[in-house]
């Protein structure tokens, strides 16, 4: 899914509000970063994706970072105060959209999920 993100984007010339362009990650050799910005230049949200040079096509169709970061464009201009927002959203969506791919069992998002939580809301469940 993510590989095909990649491919779509940097392929579509038809994309008028849109610029990519490879810059090598030369901190990890193999590593998938994304970041999200609002408000940038009078777009709404503005994501980069670094890459390192050893990333196979194979390597971004099992990463989730880039739906993560696709999923913070939905909220990206909210005050810096409501960030937690953000990436609580972003948090929440990724393994639910892993599930729906059939790429994680939704047992192990729930569990997941409730890990992650206080004590105190677990229990609550």
């Amino acid at each position: 899914m993510a590989a095909r993100a990649v491919t779509s984007t940097t392929a579509d010339s038809r994309c008028r509000e849109c610029e990519s362009g490879w810059v090598p990650d030369s901190g990890n050799e193999d590593s998938i970063h994304g970041t999200t910005w609002g408000n940038v230049d009078g777009f709404q949200g503005v994501m980069r994706m670094r890459l390192g040079r050893h990333v196979t096509v194979r390597d971004l169709a099992d990463d989730w970072t880039m739906t993560h970061e696709f999923v913070h464009m939905a909220l990206s201009s909210l005050p810096d105060n409501q960030n937690w927002m953000e990436e609580g959203l972003a948090t929440y969506v990724e393994p639910i959209a892993r599930a729906q791919a059939g790429q994680l069992p939704v047992r192990q998002v729930w569990a997941g999920m409730i890990q992650g939580m206080s004590p105190r809301a677990a229990q609550a469940l």
